[in-house]
This record gives C-alpha cells, structure tokens and sequence, in this order.
C-alpha cells in the first residue's frame, strides 16, 4: 500500500449532502432484468443548465490517494448513523491492510436513506479529463434480498448504489441547497443480482440521456478494481470510460457494442447538470425495505490525470 502525500490533497470544504428520493433510470433491457434507480434531491426532476463544451482546452484534475492506512476518514465527508457505520477496519482477507468499511442496518435512515457513505469534492470543473479508481469488496456472505428484478411491498424497484458522483449548487453564484432543484446522479455505479448472479451497472449522463453500461458478474469474497477516465463538460464532447479488474466496458444494457479503441470505450454525451464541479460518494445506499445487515469495503482511492497502475 501507498501512504497518501497530504500536500497534495484538496482542503476545499466537503459537499454538504442532501436527502434524496428514488427517480427510475432503467433502460429497456434492464427493465427486464434489474430494477436500478437514481437518486433525487428533491420532488422534482428539473431540466439541466443550459450546457456548451468544455473540453477543447483540457484540464488536469487536483491529485488524489486514500489508502486509509492512517486510520482516519478526516478528508471526507461521512455519512452514517450510530448502527449504519462508517469506519476504517482491517481488510477481511488481509487484516495487516486498512481498508473504509461501510455497514448498513434494516430499518436506520440517514438523510431519508438507507445508506452508509463517504463523500469527497475534488473541485473538477467542467473541462477537467481525470482518471478515477478505488479497490471494493462485496464480501461472500453479503445478503441479497431476492432477485432485483422484483419490487418492495410498496411497488418500489429493489437497488443498491455503490458509488456515484452528484451535482451540488453553485455557491460562487449565490445558489444554495434550500432553493436547488432535485437531480439524479450524473454518473453512478449499481449493485444487484441479475439471473441469481451478483452484478454491477453503470449508468451516465443526465436529463433523460443516461446509458447504461452491464451488467457484468461480480465474485463476491474478492477485491474488484473500477476504474473510471472521464472528460467532464456541460457538453456533447463530454465522455466517460469504465473498466472493471481492467477489462473495458463496452456492451449497453440495449445490447449495443461501443467501439473500444486502444482498451477504451467512451460512453460520449453530457455529463453534468451543472458547470460546478460534481462530487464523489463511495459506500452503499439502498432500498430502505431491504432486511439484512450488509457491509462493503473500499480501498486504494485515487484521482490522477494519468492512468494508475493497478493493483495486484
């Protein structure tokens, strides 16, 4: 593991986090397979800000590593509740390794969801091309509800989000929570079962645009490794490329193959609701109906303008 180097770290103030409501995302084929859903902020979806393109002058993003080897989360900003716990724990399949467990009980909300999550604000302006990667574990005895593709006893799709980034106002123009309206992630990675197979999704974009990428299996009991290359703009030249244990994602849910070159295939559109940075949440948010107790792990965090190497 890598000691972070503080010097380099963002000390901008973390995003305040706002509650949020369930607003559906599915795309044709998942809604035959696997109910996921955004999140809102509020009860109503608004249209996004008028948008133009960013990225004909890029720009590198701040560097960042967290590897919690510390023991602190005291760069981000958590969100848990006394039995929904958010801490740094031995690793469970390398105890001398630290990694940010994030436990959720039945029944808890915080902020109006069923959630344990960390949250961290990069300040990535539009226009801003960064390469993005953390280390997670769904551990083997981590409790599915039932087949995702069901609903709750309140007609609610089942979902389970394990990483997103979201839009925030504009504090510099005098925007602030109170008044901004609701949206849905811009980018955000989903945990379900698909054919009693634990999988991932990742659906991107905004304003009735998102595609989604998946879904692929998961190994449950083992350290996978998402790697994300995203070119952030209010525009069409935005773009967003993923990579799970570094195999590129290039099927949409739709059944279309996007054309992968040199290892990447870009899901091309905008991918932001607003011309200030989006800022990124790690952990787990659920359906608040599900009734196991289940943890996830993350590790190895980091944003760089340069691809990482990955881990072993």
């Amino acid at each position: 593991m890598h000691a972070h180097d503080s010097s380099s770290v963002s000390k901008a103030a973390p995003p305040r986090i706002v509650r949020g409501r369930l607003v559906s995302t599915v795309t044709r084929l998942l809604v035959a397979q696997i109910a996921l859903v955004s999140l809102s902020a509020c009860s109503t979806r608004s249209k996004p800000e008028e948008g133009r393109p960013h990225l004909d002058h890029p720009r590198s993003p701040r560097p960042f590593a967290e590897d919690f080897e510390l023991g602190t989360l005291s760069r981000w900003s958590v969100e848990g509740s006394v039995t929904n716990l958010v801490s740094v724990t031995p690793d469970p399949t390398s105890p001398s390794n630290r990694v940010a467990s994030m436990h959720v009980e039945p029944g808890e909300l915080v902020n109006a969801g069923s959630r344990a999550e960390i949250a961290y604000d990069n300040r990535d302006v539009p226009g801003t091309v960064a390469w993005y990667r953390w280390r997670f574990l769904v551990p083997s005895d981590y409790t599915e509800p039932h087949d995702t593709t069901g609903t709750d006893d309140q007609g609610r799709p089942m979902w389970q989000v394990m990483g997103q980034w979201h839009d925030q106002p504009n504090v510099e123009a005098g925007e602030s929570w109170d008044s901004y309206p609701g949206h849905s992630p811009a980018i955000s990675a989903h945990h379900g079962t698909v054919n009693g197979r634990s999988s991932l999704v990742t659906i991107i974009g905004v304003a009735g645009r998102e595609r989604t990428l998946g879904p692929v299996e998961l190994v449950k009991g083992k350290w996978h490794e998402l790697l994300w290359h995203i070119g952030w703009s209010t525009g069409d030249d935005a773009f967003v490329a993923v990579w799970l244990d570094g195999v590129a994602l290039s099927r949409l849910s739709d059944g279309t193959v996007l054309p992968v070159v040199e290892n990447e295939a870009r899901v091309r559109g905008r991918n932001m609701w607003n011309a200030y940075p989006h800022y990124l949440k790690l952990g787990l948010y659920r359906n608040a109906s599900f009734t196991a107790a289940n943890t996830v792990y993350y590790d190895d965090v980091t944003i760089s303008a340069a691809a990482p190497a990955r881990k072993p």
